[in-house]
């Protein structure tokens, strides 16, 4: 350290750190004196042309001024005039000697003259003088004009002029520049030597210190070095050395680092590729990964010369599992019913979860045949296995649909489609089972899927309304009440029937979509006729079981009350029993927080299914609605009539009002009113219309 210290005061001595100051002043100064002294002598030299081409134009223009009278004197042969001109000539400063050639009569045709002289009349040459050395000549015809009109040349005139005229007039101006050019170089020496030292010297010291300090904190090196003229520069080499040393050593440190990352990320590389194509929970590939490679299959396969089945699982129970336990539970299930599935597949076959409980596989070189034994058998092991949770025993089921891969299903999207369609026909047939696809067999429409999602998005459904009267005013034809009803048309303007757009929305994931298309657009309906709205006691909207899942439903009815100023003590919104309801315990805050509101809530065709009472009993009921099959052959039917009797007795014990539906004709209605079924609506009263039409029919009606 104690070296390390001297090398720093070594460096930090003026001397030190002032000879590189010198030695680059010098090179830059040097350079400098040369540019300097081009540009001086270039300067010069052009100015001395310039004063040339000056001098040339002074003796042109004073030659012209004596032009006319020499001219004159010779034509006339006045020696005397000859004479004095040209000592005329000769006192101007610029000309120290003139020179006179041609075919006159004076002189033999030769007249010499200098500055300061007579006139000489002789053929020999001015220049021939010493006196008359460094001589600039510019040379002038000398021309007549005759009695004729015609111009005739008598000879030529020659001014002499001194470079030593050139040379005076360059005097000051040399002088000047020389005495301008040392000033700046003075100046300039002065500027640059305080500049290199702070902006070169300072830095380099400052500079070498750093890198003396940085070599002996990484190399341990505590060398000194003796001073010299090279002081700075061979220590800052030396020091460059050093530093060279610790930087390969660093260089391998971080060369091992870096491979050790290297390997890192190829590793959490191979993690993400299979995050990306797995499922995290199960370890099967996931659906995207599964769609590549089928896809890949098929266009392989495009003219059908293999046997391909695709099988599409949905597992039968499941949810019963996650409502009793919790999503942990249910992750584990699907976990062991992985493993079954995994365990029968052959090499060849893909398996994958595309959904939550919900499996694919295809199977290559397979007949749909040997495809249903193999799925058959997975089906018999999931079934016999006892999911055993918490205390809990769960019995599992597995329903599937299969799809032989040819012509009529060319893209994966289509074949999916086929098998899910199977599977979904396997589910309502009992569960536990295994479909094969029929096209002439398909449940589903499903050509009507694009018209319904465009119907949602451009606004094309129609909203129908249907009268609802009170059964002791049957006679006067007077109603309040309405249900409202989605209709839809085909590119023929033709009605689709009603079966084949619920079914399909909610396979599909449509119906809470349609019901909210509904909601919204009955509000704006109702809120264009005010007056109409006012004398109306109720409106029904038809609610499907995804939609009263959702959490936001509350909010969405009331943002769109609000918006069309829609009173929702006006509004009843009808649960059909058969809605698959798979959140029971939301859909019952729902309806609570709806009714809270003021609305109110009907159950749909009672009696239908198992359910009835059970819904009856757990959910907030405010009317009943009589299935219309029970409705319709009651007066021909006494088991018919005994229902209808019964499900009546039932609600007015429970204080809750009942709707009849598909009355046809006008003996049903009557008995219906003695039965004092409180609301009756069918086809024999009225049938379904536009608002505007229905609207008509309310005026004036008031009970």
């Amino acid at each position: 350290m104690k070296n390390m210290l001297l090398k720093k005061s070594q460096l930090d001595t003026p001397q030190s750190y002032s000879r590189l100051s010198y030695r680059l002043l010098t090179t830059v100064f040097s350079l400098y004196i040369c540019i300097a002294l081009t540009v001086t002598l270039t300067q010069i030299y052009t100015e001395y042309h310039q004063k040339k081409y000056e001098l040339k134009e002074e003796i042109s223009h004073l030659y012209g001024l004596f032009e006319p009278l020499l001219t004159t004197a010779l034509w006339d042969v006045n020696d005397e005039n000859v004479r004095s001109i040209a000592s005329s000539l000769t006192n101007y400063p610029a000309i120290v000697g003139i020179e006179i050639l041609g075919d006159f009569n004076l002189s033999d045709g030769h007249i010499t003259a200098k500055k300061n002289t007579d006139i000489v009349n002789n053929s020999s040459s001015i220049e021939d003088l010493p006196q008359w050395s460094y001589l600039i000549c510019y040379q002038f015809p000398i021309t007549f004009i005759d009695d004729e009109g015609e111009k005739r040349t008598l000879g030529e005139i020659k001014l002499y002029s001194s470079s030593a005229i050139l040379f005076k007039r360059l005097k000051n101006l040399f002088i000047t520049t020389i005495a301008s050019a040392a000033i700046k170089t003075l100046c300039l020496w002065i500027i640059l030597y305080f500049t290199l030292k702070h902006l070169i010297s300072s830095p380099i010291r400052r500079l070498t210190n750093l890198i003396d300090k940085t070599n002996y904190e990484h190399t341990g090196s505590n060398k000194s070095l003796k001073q010299s003229k090279e002081d700075e520069l061979l220590f800052l080499i030396k020091s460059f050395i050093f530093m060279k040393r610790a930087l390969r050593k660093k260089q391998r440190e971080i060369q091992e680092h870096h491979n050790d990352l290297e390997n890192q990320i190829t590793k959490r590389t191979k993690q993400l590729k299979y995050h990306a194509s797995h499922d995290e929970l199960t370890g099967l590939f996931n659906r995207r990964e599964f769609e590549e490679k089928v896809t890949e299959i098929f266009k392989k396969n495009n003219k059908n010369t293999a046997q391909i089945t695709l099988c599409f699982i949905d597992l039968d129970r499941f949810k019963i599992v996650n409502d009793t336990l919790n999503h942990a539970a249910g992750d584990q299930v699907l976990r062991q019913i992985s493993e079954i599935l995994q365990k029968n597949i052959r090499n060849t076959d893909i398996l994958a979860r595309i959904g939550g409980d919900e499996f694919a596989i295809l199977l290559k070189d397979c007949n749909i045949k040997s495809a249903h034994t193999l799925i058959d058998s997975m089906r018999h092991q999931i079934e016999n296995t006892r999911f055993i949770l918490e205390g809990h025993i769960f019995d599992i089921g597995m329903s599937a649909g299969l799809v032989a891969v040819n012509h009529e299903n060319p893209t994966l999207a289509d074949a999916l489609s086929a098998a899910d369609e199977a599977c979904y026909t396997a589910k309502e047939s009992g569960r536990n089972q295994i479909k094969f696809y029929s096209k002439n067999k398909r449940r589903y429409k499903t050509h009507l899927l694009p018209k319904i999602k465009s119907a949602i998005e451009n606004d094309t459904f129609l909203i129908y309304f249907q009268p609802i009267f009170t059964a002791d005013q049957i006679d006067l034809k007077k109603y309040n009440r309405f249900e409202i009803l989605l209709r839809m048309k085909d590119e023929n303007g033709k009605f689709i029937p009603t079966s084949s757009i619920i079914p399909l929305s909610e396979r599909y994931n449509l119906s809470s979509q349609i019901d909210f298309w509904v909601i919204e657009n009955a509000f704006k309906f109702l809120g264009e006729y005010p007056k109409q709205l006012q004398q109306t006691k109720m409106v029904f909207i038809n609610l499907s079981g995804p939609t009263l899942t959702e959490e936001n439903i509350k909010e969405k009815i009331i943002r769109c009350s609000e918006k069309y100023q829609i009173p929702l003590e006006k509004i009843c919104f009808e649960i059909t029993e058969t809605a698959k309801i798979t959140n029971f315990i939301q859909t019952l805050k729902n309806i609570e927080a709806i009714r809270k509101k003021g609305s109110r809530f009907a159950l749909d065709d009672f009696g239908t299914g198992v359910s009835s009472f059970t819904y009856l009993k757990e959910i907030p009921i405010d009317i009943i609605k009589i299935y219309g099959d029970f409705v319709k052959d009651m007066l021909n039917s006494t088991l018919d009539l005994a229902i209808v009797d019964s499900i009546n007795n039932i609600a007015s014990k429970m204080g809750k009002e009942v709707v009849a539906e598909y009355v046809e004709d006008t003996e049903t209605a009557k008995h219906l009113a003695m039965m004092n079924v409180t609301y009756l609506q069918g086809f024999g009263l009225q049938r379904p219309g536009p608002i505007t039409q229905v609207w008509d029919n309310l005026k004036n009606n008031r009970t």
